[in-house]
């Protein structure tokens, strides 16, 4: 059920024109190899969600709903290619705090949006506002736009020696309450 939805999902990106634009040779209409394990963690993750198989199920999903009932319940927020940076020559990965003041966040959002080297920002607390994850080509792009981030305030700059992969969100055991581990 959510599988054939994903799948689906995916047939209709990769004939959507991405072998036209020479993204994919040869991957045609099909599902790349690559993206068929992640299929069955999905539907694993499926299973557990709707209520398969004696296994929790998400609060506000109804048992056996088919998989775009999870689309609309909020619950799969998005598909998405995951892309090596070092692959397409973005070699250098840094994490930039930056402290501004709140007459400027504006202007630092704004300015975020227009470079494509930040691949994600996240607005936090305590003496930084903001943590902002960059992929350079080269050490001289990361100083220009270290440089181009610190017209709104202090920065400093942390260079990742390596990256691990994400866990995946999974709902609360049952009895669980949040904060308790």
């Amino acid at each position: 059920m959510l599988l054939s939805y994903l799948l689906a999902r995916c047939q209709e990106f990769f004939s959507l024109g991405a072998k036209r634009r020479g993204l994919l040779p040869g991957t045609g209409d099909r599902v790349p190899g690559r993206l068929r394990p992640v299929s069955r963690s999905v539907t694993a993750c499926s299973a557990q969600a709707s209520g398969e198989r004696g296994q929790q199920r998400v609060p506000g999903v109804p048992p056996a709903q088919p998989a775009g009932r999870l689309d609309q319940a909020g619950i799969i927020t998005g598909f998405r290619a995951v892309v090596d940076p070092r692959r397409v020559g973005l070699s250098i990965h840094a994490v930039v705090r930056l402290r501004t003041t709140h007459a400027r966040i504006t202007a630092a959002l704004d300015h975020f949006a227009t470079v494509p080297e930040i691949i994600s920002l996240y607005r936090i607390t305590g003496e930084d506002c903001f943590l902002i994850d960059i992929h350079a080509a080269s050490a001289e792009r990361l100083e220009a736009l270290v440089d181009s981030i610190a017209r709104f305030g202090p920065v400093t700059t942390s260079l990742v020696l390596r990256s691990y992969p994400p866990k995946p969100v999974t709902p609360a055991p049952p009895g669980c309450s949040a904060g308790v581990i």
